[in-house]
This record gives C-alpha cells, sequence and structure tokens, in this order.
C-alpha cells in the first residue's frame, strides 16, 4: 500500500502467515510528519488490482476490503 502525501510516498507491506498455525495482525500504519497532508491511499492487491482511495482523516482506522 502506498501512501501519498503533499510531500513523500510512504509505503507498507502487509504480509500473511510466515509459519506454521500463525498469522501477522491484518493492519497497516502509516506514520507521518506533522507538517504532511496525507493526499490518497492506494492498495495494490495480492490478485494484482490497484485500489485508490482518499486518505482519510489523520489519527484514524480505515478498514478496506477488496472489491
Amino acid at each position: 500500500a502506498e501512501l501519498r502525501t503533499d510531500q513523500r510516498t510512504v509505503l507498507r507491506q502487509l504480509k500473511g502467515g510466515g509459519s506454521y498455525a500463525s498469522t501477522h495482525q491484518p493492519a497497516l500504519h502509516f506514520g507521518i510528519r506533522p507538517d504532511e497532508q496525507p493526499l490518497e491511499l492506494v492498495i495494490t492487491w495480492p490478485s494484482g488490482r490497484r485500489q485508490s482511495l482518499s486518505a482519510g482523516p489523520l489519527n484514524a482506522v480505515q478498514s478496506v476490503q477488496e472489491p
């Protein structure tokens, strides 16, 4: 996933599994500087489909599912 701000692009990757009967928390955290404004969230799903969303408010949780 890419969070585009008015100053840069922040990348995060969500991995599934890792070892037998394990998983990772299905969440990504984007920490940005106080002087940055989030503009757009772009998600590349495992299927290869790309989804573009409004970045939403700061300090909030945004839930997204693959369309």
